[in-house]
């Protein structure tokens, strides 16, 4: 009897488990979910009192990612078809 109550219980978690239906990954607009905003949670300041201050774009440990990149895109990873300078020096 013993054996049958826990097979059931097992099957019925079983059940309940397939019931829910995710269908995020079907959406490529959605990528977060259950996460939280990235971002990071420190910062080096040059010294103590620019610390104090709390201003980090004024920081000279400061970059920003906003600007025009540059990549090189190739159409199949063939090592003939690709350049062999990555950051020539005119960059």
């Amino acid at each position: 009897m013993k054996k049958h109550l826990i097979t059931g219980l097992f099957a019925a978690l079983a059940l309940t488990a397939n019931a829910q239906s995710f269908k995020e990954w079907l959406d490529p607009e959605i990528n977060a979910v259950n996460r939280a905003p990235m971002h990071t949670n420190y910062f080096a300041y040059e010294s103590a009192d620019a610390a104090m201050q709390g201003k980090k774009a004024q920081s000279t440990n400061y970059m920003t990612l906003n600007g025009t990149w540059k990549f090189s895109w190739v159409r199949n990873a063939d090592p003939s078809l690709r350049r062999r300078v990555l950051y020539p020096a005119e960059l």
